[in-house]
């Protein structure tokens, strides 16, 4: 608060006042004041810079440093508490921060995101707990601030949904012919008796020749054969 009364006085004092202003021990402008002035803070990932602390995060985090002196070097790590101390924790993120200037009217001066690594079983509607410890340089006294906070399981995001198959169009069925219906069994062939055959004509009978008729010449006739003698009684 101090700082910010004598930057704003620094706007309308007047040359003679610098003197004053270097007694005073007030930083320039822009820069945190020097002493054991830092802090640090847990959010979600991108939450606000509002000096709050969340004891209760998802599988990444920001750890955000405030009121420390520019370009000084914060070194960072984590490690498991209990109840959930047997864990094995492998944090990724950066282990050494250079912290920059803070923006004009905040006494942020960097933000940085970590995802750790557990294994091992969480607590039941906690998660894991852990503790975070920095140590800037740069400061009064004691460097070293701490932070121990619960991390929600990382559990792995589930595999992409397959695209489904493309719906090819059911080919229509081959249109149905019907069958042809058999040809009838031609009858056999009706087995008619065989003809008798025709008995061979007789030759013509051959007749003699008629003897030439000589009308003037007597038909000689044939001599009549001697009647036999009878038998003796």
């Amino acid at each position: 608060m101090r700082a910010r009364l004598v930057t704003a006085a620094a706007a309308v004092a007047t040359a003679t006042l610098v003197p004053a202003f270097a007694v005073l021990g007030a930083s320039p402008a822009g820069a945190a004041p020097a002493g054991n002035t830092g802090t640090v803070k847990i959010s979600e990932v991108g939450g606000a810079a509002d000096e709050s602390n969340d004891p209760h995060v998802g599988c990444s985090f920001d750890v955000q440093w405030y009121g420390y002196q520019r370009a000084a070097t914060s070194a960072v790590e984590f490690e498991a508490q209990s109840p959930t101390k047997d864990v094995d924790i492998t944090v990724t993120g950066p282990k050494k921060v250079v912290l920059g200037a803070p923006a004009a009217g905040s006494q942020l001066n960097t933000v940085r995101t970590y995802t750790p690594g557990l294994k091992g079983e969480p607590k039941a509607n906690q998660g894991y707990h852990v503790k975070l410890t920095t140590e800037t340089e740069g400061t009064k006294g004691n460097d070293t601030k701490t932070k121990v906070f619960w991390v929600g399981p990382c559990t792995p995001p589930p595999p992409p949904t397959p695209a489904p198959p493309v719906s090819r169009p059911t080919p229509a069925p081959p249109v149905s012919r019907p069958t042809p219906a058999p040809r009838p069994t031609p009858a056999p062939p009706v087995s008619r008796p065989t003809p008798a055959p025709r008995p061979t004509p007789a030759p013509p009978v051959s007749r003699p020749t008629p003897a030439p008729t000589d009308p003037g010449t007597p038909v000689s006739r044939p001599t009549p054969a001697p009647r036999p003698t009878p038998a003796p009684r």
